[in-house]
């Protein structure tokens, strides 16, 4: 007793797992997300590769016709690159939705 209250020492009980909880997570070609995300994040990083050496190779962009330079060839490099690493990301770790 302590402070005239009487303290329950039961023994913890043990919480059955749940679909969700024992469920494995998808992998990087599991679900039709995560294909198009991984798809989409290694393009862009081979778009950042060409805008990168083009740009440190003074050249025009094929398409476009634009010359850049190398600091317009390092920021879309970075900007590429980023959206790339966050589509890659994405299809790592999402869960799968409703579809499932």
């Amino acid at each position: 007793m302590r402070f005239g209250r009487i303290i329950d020492r039961s023994p913890l009980e043990v919480v059955p797992m749940t679909d969700t909880a024992s469920a494995s997570e998808a992998g990087l070609f599991e679900t039709r997300f995560s294909i198009g995300s991984a798809a989409a994040g290694g393009l862009l990083i081979l778009v950042g590769l060409v805008l990168g050496w083009t740009g440190y190779q003074g050249n025009q962009l094929p398409v476009v016709g634009t010359e850049m330079d190398v600091v317009m060839g390092i920021s879309g490099l970075m900007m590429t690159w980023f959206f790339g690493v966050v589509f890659l990301y994405a299809a790592l770790y999402m869960e799968p939705g409703f579809d499932r």
